[in-house]
Protein backbone atom coordinates (compact mmCIF):
# COMPACT_ATOMS: atom_id res chain seq x y z
CA UNK A 1 0.00 0.00 0.00
CA UNK A 2 1.68 3.47 -1.35
CA UNK A 3 1.85 5.72 1.59
CA UNK A 4 -0.11 8.89 2.12
CA UNK A 5 1.74 12.45 2.22
CA UNK A 6 0.93 14.33 5.44
CA UNK A 7 2.22 17.45 4.68
CA UNK A 8 1.47 20.27 1.82
CA UNK A 9 4.71 20.01 -0.38
CA UNK A 10 4.17 23.13 -1.50
CA UNK A 11 4.24 24.42 1.87
CA UNK A 12 7.47 22.74 2.81
CA UNK A 13 9.48 23.79 -0.33
CA UNK A 14 8.26 27.90 0.82
CA UNK A 15 9.63 26.65 4.25
CA UNK A 16 12.92 25.03 2.96
CA UNK A 17 13.12 28.14 0.48
CA UNK A 18 13.12 30.44 3.36
CA UNK A 19 15.65 28.26 5.45
CA UNK A 20 17.93 27.97 2.87
CA UNK A 21 17.87 31.87 2.00
CA UNK A 22 18.45 32.35 5.70
CA UNK A 23 21.43 29.92 6.54
CA UNK A 24 22.87 28.96 3.30
CA UNK A 25 23.02 25.61 1.57
CA UNK A 26 26.50 24.49 3.16
CA UNK A 27 25.44 25.59 6.76
CA UNK A 28 21.59 24.26 6.46
CA UNK A 29 21.30 20.75 7.76
CA UNK A 30 19.43 17.53 7.24
CA UNK A 31 17.85 18.09 10.81
CA UNK A 32 17.45 21.91 9.81
CA UNK A 33 15.35 20.83 7.18
CA UNK A 34 13.37 18.14 9.04
CA UNK A 35 13.11 20.81 11.80
CA UNK A 36 11.33 23.28 9.84
CA UNK A 37 9.50 21.62 7.42
CA UNK A 38 8.26 19.26 10.39
CA UNK A 39 8.65 15.62 8.66
CA UNK A 40 10.50 12.99 9.24
CA UNK A 41 13.62 11.61 7.76
CA UNK A 42 11.83 8.91 5.26
CA UNK A 43 9.18 11.66 4.66
CA UNK A 44 12.13 13.51 3.57
CA UNK A 45 13.93 11.19 1.42
CA UNK A 46 10.72 9.98 -0.42
CA UNK A 47 9.87 13.34 -1.50
CA UNK A 48 12.12 15.46 -2.20
CA UNK A 49 15.44 12.65 -2.33
CA UNK A 50 18.17 14.79 -0.96
CA UNK A 51 19.27 18.37 0.58
CA UNK A 52 20.71 19.24 -3.12
CA UNK A 53 17.57 17.99 -4.84
CA UNK A 54 15.52 19.95 -2.22
CA UNK A 55 17.90 23.14 -2.58
CA UNK A 56 17.24 22.80 -6.16
CA UNK A 57 13.53 22.67 -6.04
CA UNK A 58 13.78 25.69 -3.40
CA UNK A 59 16.25 28.05 -5.67
CA UNK A 60 13.66 27.65 -8.43
CA UNK A 61 10.44 28.30 -6.59
CA UNK A 62 12.46 31.69 -5.80
CA UNK A 63 13.33 32.26 -8.76
CA UNK A 64 10.16 31.51 -10.45
CA UNK A 65 8.60 33.83 -7.72
CA UNK A 66 10.95 37.05 -8.29
CA UNK A 67 10.87 36.69 -12.12
CA UNK A 68 7.38 36.71 -12.26
CA UNK A 69 7.31 39.48 -10.28
CA UNK A 70 9.95 41.64 -12.36
CA UNK A 71 8.12 40.95 -15.62
CA UNK A 72 4.71 42.03 -13.94
CA UNK A 73 6.99 45.33 -12.51
CA UNK A 74 8.32 46.09 -15.43
CA UNK A 75 5.13 45.60 -17.67
CA UNK A 76 2.80 47.69 -15.79
CA UNK A 77 5.06 50.95 -16.25
CA UNK A 78 5.40 52.22 -19.75
CA UNK A 79 7.28 54.73 -18.09
CA UNK A 80 10.68 53.48 -18.18
CA UNK A 81 12.29 55.58 -15.97
CA UNK A 82 9.46 55.48 -13.51
CA UNK A 83 9.48 51.82 -14.37
CA UNK A 84 12.91 51.39 -12.80
CA UNK A 85 12.62 53.59 -10.04
CA UNK A 86 10.24 51.31 -8.97
CA UNK A 87 11.96 48.47 -9.07
CA UNK A 88 14.73 49.68 -7.20
CA UNK A 89 12.58 51.21 -4.30
CA UNK A 90 10.68 47.71 -4.29
CA UNK A 91 14.22 46.13 -3.91
CA UNK A 92 15.22 48.57 -1.49
CA UNK A 93 12.12 48.11 0.98
CA UNK A 94 12.18 44.41 0.57
CA UNK A 95 15.95 44.16 1.66
CA UNK A 96 15.57 47.06 4.52
CA UNK A 97 12.28 45.36 5.90
CA UNK A 98 13.76 42.12 5.87
CA UNK A 99 14.93 41.71 10.17
CA UNK A 100 16.82 38.89 9.47
CA UNK A 101 18.96 40.08 7.19
CA UNK A 102 18.78 37.78 4.07
CA UNK A 103 19.39 39.70 1.40
CA UNK A 104 18.69 37.94 -1.95
CA UNK A 105 18.74 34.33 -1.99
CA UNK A 106 20.10 34.28 -5.86
CA UNK A 107 23.14 37.20 -4.40
CA UNK A 108 23.49 34.61 -1.26
CA UNK A 109 23.90 31.71 -4.09
CA UNK A 110 26.45 33.64 -6.32
CA UNK A 111 28.60 34.08 -3.11
CA UNK A 112 28.09 30.56 -1.92
CA UNK A 113 28.81 28.90 -5.77
CA UNK A 114 31.27 25.94 -4.95
CA UNK A 115 34.06 25.89 -7.81
CA UNK A 116 33.13 23.21 -10.06
CA UNK A 117 29.60 23.37 -9.38
CA UNK A 118 28.77 23.25 -13.24
CA UNK A 119 24.49 22.96 -12.70
CA UNK A 120 24.12 26.15 -10.51
CA UNK A 121 26.39 27.92 -12.27
CA UNK A 122 24.37 27.38 -15.44
CA UNK A 123 21.04 28.14 -13.74
CA UNK A 124 22.75 31.40 -12.19
CA UNK A 125 23.79 32.42 -15.80
CA UNK A 126 20.04 31.53 -17.26
CA UNK A 127 18.73 33.88 -14.40
CA UNK A 128 21.24 36.42 -15.00
CA UNK A 129 20.40 36.19 -19.16
CA UNK A 130 16.65 36.37 -18.18
CA UNK A 131 17.22 39.60 -16.04
CA UNK A 132 19.41 40.91 -18.73
CA UNK A 133 17.14 40.43 -21.46
CA UNK A 134 14.31 41.60 -20.17
CA UNK A 135 15.89 45.06 -18.44
CA UNK A 136 17.65 45.55 -22.23
CA UNK A 137 14.48 45.00 -24.16
CA UNK A 138 12.61 47.38 -21.46
CA UNK A 139 15.31 49.92 -21.84
CA UNK A 140 16.13 49.55 -25.78
CA UNK A 141 13.97 53.21 -27.01
CA UNK A 142 14.61 55.16 -24.03
CA UNK A 143 18.36 54.89 -24.08
CA UNK A 144 21.52 54.95 -26.07
CA UNK A 145 22.89 51.87 -24.65
CA UNK A 146 20.32 49.57 -22.94
CA UNK A 147 22.38 46.93 -22.79
CA UNK A 148 25.56 49.03 -20.60
CA UNK A 149 22.70 50.37 -18.52
CA UNK A 150 20.59 47.17 -17.88
CA UNK A 151 24.03 45.94 -16.80
CA UNK A 152 24.38 48.57 -14.55
CA UNK A 153 21.41 48.56 -13.10
CA UNK A 154 22.12 44.68 -12.23
CA UNK A 155 24.97 45.51 -10.80
CA UNK A 156 23.56 47.85 -8.14
CA UNK A 157 21.09 45.47 -7.23
CA UNK A 158 23.18 42.79 -6.42
CA UNK A 159 25.23 44.76 -4.56
CA UNK A 160 22.67 46.51 -2.76
CA UNK A 161 21.45 42.93 -2.10
CA UNK A 162 24.47 42.16 -0.23
CA UNK A 163 25.21 45.32 1.22
CA UNK A 164 21.95 46.18 3.18
CA UNK A 165 23.22 43.33 5.05
CA UNK A 166 25.45 45.47 7.47
CA UNK A 167 24.23 49.18 5.33
CA UNK A 168 20.82 50.32 6.29
CA UNK A 169 21.19 53.75 5.85
CA UNK A 170 18.17 54.10 3.26
CA UNK A 171 19.45 57.55 1.84
CA UNK A 172 22.82 56.29 0.80
CA UNK A 173 20.66 53.97 -1.15
CA UNK A 174 18.15 56.67 -2.87
CA UNK A 175 21.08 59.01 -3.81
CA UNK A 176 22.55 56.25 -5.80
CA UNK A 177 19.41 55.03 -7.03
CA UNK A 178 19.01 58.92 -8.45
CA UNK A 179 22.16 59.08 -9.81
CA UNK A 180 21.63 55.88 -11.82
CA UNK A 181 18.04 57.11 -13.05
CA UNK A 182 20.11 60.65 -14.12
CA UNK A 183 21.46 58.01 -16.72
CA UNK A 184 17.40 57.53 -18.32
CA UNK A 185 16.91 61.28 -18.77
Amino acid sequence: MPRVKLFNEEEALQKAMELFWEKGYASTSLTDLTNRLEIGKGSFYATFSSKRALFEKSFEYYRKLKLDQFALLLSSEPDVKKGIEKLFLLNLDQLLSDDKLKGCFVANTCSELEEGDKKMQDILISHHTIIQSSLTSYLKNEVKNPTQISHLIITFLMGMNQETKFNRDRESYLSSISSILSLLN
